[in-house]
């Protein structure tokens, strides 16, 4: 049973590449053995991620700065302390 989709698809597969032609037997017959060595080499895998691998953006780089900043600022006013407590 066609249905709409079906005439649509035709029509559309009937006007793809039409400049290009039809492949030659040569062409088909070694795009064929490529897609056979293909599959004969096994399924591709997936290579697991890198979990500790860290991407950081600028805004996140100005962020960690910016606390790297503060932390540095308490430990000098903390050394500020102490030196007046000791005096």
């Amino acid at each position: 049973m066609k249905t709409q989709t079906d005439s649509h698809e035709v029509k559309a597969n009937a006007g793809l590449f039409e400049e290009l032609g039809e492949p030659s037997e040569l062409q088909v017959r070694q795009a064929q053995a490529q897609a056979a060595s293909k599959r004969s080499q096994g399924a591709s895998r997936v290579l697991e991620p890198n979990r500790r691998q860290v991407e950081l953006r600028a805004s996140e780089l100005e962020s960690c700065a910016h606390l790297i900043g503060q932390s540095v600022a308490r430990q000098r006013g903390r050394r500020e302390i102490q030196k007046l407590l000791d005096l």
